[in-house]
């Protein structure tokens, strides 16, 4: 039987001091030199660490004969068009996959460089808006992904509630989110109301939960309202 260590970024330095945790750059050195290391330890997936990194160690370690070391996959992330993001480094979740109907699962991939790691960050838990984040991005990148392709018109989102509660601390683990969408209701002019239920869950462990509600509107329609409030607000 052997043991799992946990790969982490640099920006969780301090949960690195973990007997089981291990930084990117020192499991690198290990699959780029061919170290001597303990063959039962084998390398799970935290947070902190790129897309690229990810998958650039996953081929060294394929080139050097190391490959059943490293428990994961590569990864592919959501790009631009399912979580508005222009920076990778700021997208935070895998392509959602339909597990059952109305029912779509993600895993969680936080880039040390995002935007929401350049400040209060501990080195041990992810702070809260990491996961507020991640929630957002997922009912982004489910309806994009399942729902927004076969619309006739180019989509905008105007989110209208957002409800979370923290069950306990979530650390640079493996993390999965799961959505479920509980309502969806089509309305006037091409309009199409969402309720979901998220639940972020690390080791089985439940430890965020959220309802989220949107709306997606025609974009013309947003863009034309977005400028007469724009004009109002400074009249």
């Amino acid at each position: 039987m052997y043991k799992i260590k946990t790969i982490v970024g640099k920006g969780f330095a301090d949960f690195a001091k973990n007997e089981m945790v291990i930084l990117y750059d020192d499991v690198n050195d290990i699959i780029q030199k061919k170290y001597p290391h303990d063959k039962n330890v084998k390398y799970d997936l935290g947070q902190g660490v790129s897309e690229h990194k990810i998958n650039q160690l996953i081929r060294k370690a394929e080139k050097n004969g190391l490959r059943d070391f490293l428990l994961f996959d590569e990864v592919k992330k959501c790009q631009r068009s399912h979580v508005h993001k222009v920076d990778i480094r700021n997208s935070m979740l895998s392509v959602p996959i339909e597990i059952d109907k109305n029912t779509y699962e993600s895993n969680i991939h936080i880039d040390d460089e995002n935007e929401l790691m350049s400040d209060h960050v501990t080195g041990q838990h992810l702070q809260g808006m990491l996961l507020i984040e991640a929630c957002r991005q997922m009912f982004l990148a489910v309806t994009e992904e399942y729902f927004s392709k076969n619309e006739k018109e180019i989509m905008s989102f105007a989110w209208t509630r957002g409800d979370v509660e923290f069950n306990d601390y979530a650390f640079p683990v493996s993390t999965i989110i799961r959505l479920y969408i509980s309502h969806m209701e089509n309305s006037k002019k091409g309009r199409r109301k969402y309720t979901t239920n998220m639940e972020v869950i690390q080791k089985n462990c439940l430890v965020c939960t959220s309802i989220m509600e949107y709306e997606t509107i025609p974009k013309k329609v947003t863009s034309r309202r977005e400028t007469i409030l724009a004009y109002a607000s400074v009249t």
